[in-house]
Formats: structure tokens, sequence, C-alpha cells
């Protein structure tokens, strides 16, 4: 069995040697769809910076006005006045990743209410046909926020809708609840 497992476990690492030669290569565009702002930079700030920003467009669902909640900041600011900033850190991130300011989209949304506006598929199906990237990047399906599964579950609606090959669509890591 163990060679069975080794074997199968070379596989696994070719086949993902090769999706990451596909995604740092800068002539294929790629659309990274987040829940909240920071979850792009966190989660595929690597990715981005080594493509330099060529190529990549990004689309944040939330304003995340709820995040950091119980902190010092949070207890002086309201959500609003504290979306304001989340927005124009993420902004400011995606510049030092060299990330064009007209490749940037923020939807808006109040933060944990997702859920809620189902009519951001037709955005999600509309923004996909007007970037049409070769490979869109979701968050994972986690069972730990509610944002993160929505956002996922909504770009692959979106994407099913418009013939997006699901070949080209690509979790990226986030955090977990263990």
């Amino acid at each position: 069995y163990a060679f069975v497992a080794a074997k199968f476990f070379h596989f696994v690492r070719c086949l993902t040697m090769a999706l990451i030669n596909t995604l740092i290569n800068k002539e294929k565009k790629i659309l990274v769809v987040g829940a909240h702002p920071d979850d792009i930079e966190f989660s595929t700030g690597r990715l981005i910076l080594n493509r330099n920003g060529r190529n990549v467009f990004a689309v944040c669902m939330t304003d995340g006005r709820k995040g950091q909640e119980g902190t010092k900041i949070r207890k002086i600011l309201v959500e609003t006045e504290y979306a304001k900033i989340r927005e124009w850190e993420s902004r400011n991130a995606m510049k030092e990743l060299n990330v064009d300011e007209d490749k940037l989209y923020f939807l808006g949304l109040p933060d944990q209410e997702v859920i809620s506006n189902p009519f951001i598929i037709d955005k999600l199906f509309l923004l996909i046909r007007k970037i049409s990237p070769d490979y869109l990047l979701v968050p994972p399906w986690e069972g730990a926020h509610p944002d993160h599964d929505t956002v996922h579950l909504f770009t692959i609606v979106a994407a099913k809708n418009i013939g997006f090959g699901f070949n080209k669509i690509i979790e990226y890591g986030s955090y977990n609840n263990f």
C-alpha cells in the first residue's frame, strides 16, 4: 500500500505544481472573489505578488463592517466608518500588490448579510462575463463563516449560469474553524 500511496501523492504533487505554474502565468486572466476586505490579500496575496498584479481582477462582496468586534478601534467607530477604513486598507494593499484600481470591485453588501442578497448572483454573472477570466478563485466552502460559504456558492452559481468551466474554478486557502 505504501507504494500506491507514494505514487498517488506524487501524482497529486505534479498536478498541484502544474496548477500553480498555470496560475503564475501572467498572461492568464484571474478573477479573485472574496467575502470581506482583506480576504483576498491574506489568501492570495503571494500569488498576486508573483504575478506583479498583472491580469488580476478582484471582487470584494461585503464592506467588512462587523470585523474585529470587541477591539478598541471598533468600540470607537460606528460600523459604517469602520467599513470605509476596511475598504481603504484593502485598496491600498491591492495597490502594493500592483493591482490596478480599475480592476477592483467593491460591492458593499453589509457584512454577514450576503445570504440575504441572492440578487448579487446577477452582479457576479455580469462581472464574470465582462472580465472573461481564464480562472476564478473563490473562498473555500468551510462551514465556519456564512459570508465565505455564501460567496463560494453564489460565485459557483453565477459561473455555471455563464457556462464557465468548473475545471477553471479554484478554491483558495483560508482560515478554518479547527
